[in-house]
């Protein structure tokens, strides 16, 4: 996985070696403050329908970032549009329900760009308009979704997302087509 094979919206992305290990580091750089963007790295040249998207995600909140947005999304973008506007996304919020954040308890998130978005609601094997999120290899999904936004019909790009405030680092991205 290289910064190379990836094109970034409204942010930043390239190649950092973390905790020993190589990661792709996604920082949002323009339209910070906007909500609900497509701010992510698209992954070039692929185009995804259904199956199985795995990814290995670390995030930090940056050190001038505001106070309100402390706890930031970072999460997996699918079935991108071909002008990348369109897209659904499952997202973590590593922030959420810390002592630092207490007041804040959506700590994982579906949503679906532009109609559906974070502003919209709160609340990863991927079949039509069926989609299980799962965390840390659970045995149990997260979020069992049993009507994705976009429709069975839909395929499209992936990408890797961030949102205000937060460096995302990725590695090991497995996509498994059905």
């Amino acid at each position: 996985m290289k910064a190379e094979n990836f094109k970034p919206f409204y942010t930043s992305c390239g190649d950092v070696n973390i905790d020993g290990e190589n990661a792709v580091r996604v920082v949002k750089t323009d339209r910070i403050y906007d909500f609900d963007i497509n701010s992510f790295a698209r992954l070039n040249h692929v185009k995804f329908h259904n199956g199985t998207i795995k990814v290995k995600v670390m995030s930090r909140l940056l050190p001038d970032c505001d106070e309100r947005y402390k706890g930031a999304y970072v999460g997996l973008a699918f079935r991108i549009s071909d002008d990348s506007e369109r897209f659904e996304c499952f997202c973590v919020r590593p922030g959420a329900g810390t002592k630092e954040r207490p007041d804040s308890t959506v700590g994982a998130q579906y949503f679906s760009c532009p109609e559906y978005t974070l502003a919209c609601f709160r609340e990863k094997g991927i079949h039509d308009d069926h989609g299980k999120f799962y965390v840390n290899d659970m045995e149990t999904p997260l979020f069992d979704m049993e009507h994705l936004f976009h429709g069975k019909g839909e395929a499209g790009g992936n990408g890797l997302f961030t949102d205000i405030g937060a460096e995302a680092f990725f590695r090991d991205l497995e996509i498994i087509e059905e």
